[in-house]
């Protein structure tokens, strides 16, 4: 089988759709390079230059997507090889998905639907759809993609209650990126072994200390007309920004920093955040949004703490 490349989010979300293409077309014939909202247009635009696009029968671009510069080069590669593939569930990228033939940009499960999709999802559903041995062969994989979109949806939270779908991203974070993947291509079941309960149970304490002390670091600022919760904070991000926005009704949002990566909005109904996160380069949901933290704003992070 000919190789494929695939450039996808770093989040659950994004590992799910790598463990999808690897069932789909097997894990030697897949080249994953795993991006964020600061280094996709990069990445990819690199991979362009390189001259090795003609190595791969396929690009796959999933749970995240690329700026308008990026996305003419990528229509001029479709237009002579047919070998692109975008897919994506964030409401703010529903462009691509308007005027590009090869992009599918789709926030709910279907036109009928109100369940919200996610990128493992409309991921599985081509590949499903296209009959990959892989996939047709792993059946109980379908259970993982549902999973995977409860979490990055929060309908975990909002409609199921399934407190299973979260202790998933839990364990994707406890364990790593390398080994959640060794784990589930090895044994797709989404049961928990006795060792991966023991450790989700001991996480449990130490996620609600980390909780607690970020909800007294939050600090208030006026930014664009909205009162925006500031934080630093690089773990349980989705649950912790929930948690504050639930909390602090005082705020139309909150923002969490992860200097090293991105920042993350979160809020619940007071204001747009993938609107809002757009004006700092980024997009997302209603709800849920990622803006870029670029090398100059780490650069002057350090200036401010070091000095020039």
């Amino acid at each position: 089988m000919a190789k494929v490349k695939l450039f996808t989010h770093t989040d659950l979300d994004g590992i799910g759709c790598a463990i999808v293409a690897f069932y789909a077309f097997g894990r030697e014939n897949v080249d994953v390079e795993y991006c964020d909202y600061n280094n996709v247009n990069e990445r990819i635009s690199s991979f362009l230059d390189s001259g090795k696009v003609a190595d791969y029968s396929d690009v796959f671009i999933t749970d995240i997507s690329v700026n308008e510069a990026v996305a003419e080069r990528l229509d001029a590669l479709d237009a002579e090889e047919e070998c692109v593939r975008l897919f994506d569930h964030h409401a703010t990228e529903k462009w691509l998905d308007r005027k590009y033939s090869w992009a599918f940009v789709q926030e709910h499960i279907n036109t009928f639907s109100k369940e919200l999709s996610s990128g493992t999802y409309a991921f599985y559903r081509f590949v499903c759809c296209y009959g990959f041995a892989g996939i047709c062969e792993r059946p109980q994989l379908s259970p993982f993609v549902e999973k995977v979109r409860r979490y990055d949806t929060w309908e975990w939270k909002t409609t199921y209650g399934d407190i299973h779908a979260k202790e998933l991203n839990d364990l994707f974070y406890l364990i790593g990126r390398d080994r959640f993947i060794d784990r589930f291509m090895a044994n797709p079941s989404v049961d928990f072994t006795e060792s991966e309960r023991l450790l989700l149970d001991i996480e449990s304490g130490r996620r609600e200390a980390y909780m607690k002390r970020k909800l007294r670091e939050v600090s208030v600022r006026e930014i664009a007309g909205r009162k925006v919760g500031v934080v630093f904070a690089e773990q349980y991000v989705s649950e912790l920004g929930n948690r504050i926005v639930e909390e602090r009704t005082d705020i139309d949002c909150v923002a969490m920093v992860n200097p090293s990566l991105s920042v993350s909005w979160r809020g619940i109904d007071r204001m747009d955040c993938g609107q809002f996160a757009q004006t700092f380069g980024g997009g997302g949901h209603k709800n849920a949004a990622g803006s870029p933290v670029t090398g100059d704003m780490r650069a002057q992070i350090v200036s401010v703490i070091f000095g020039r």
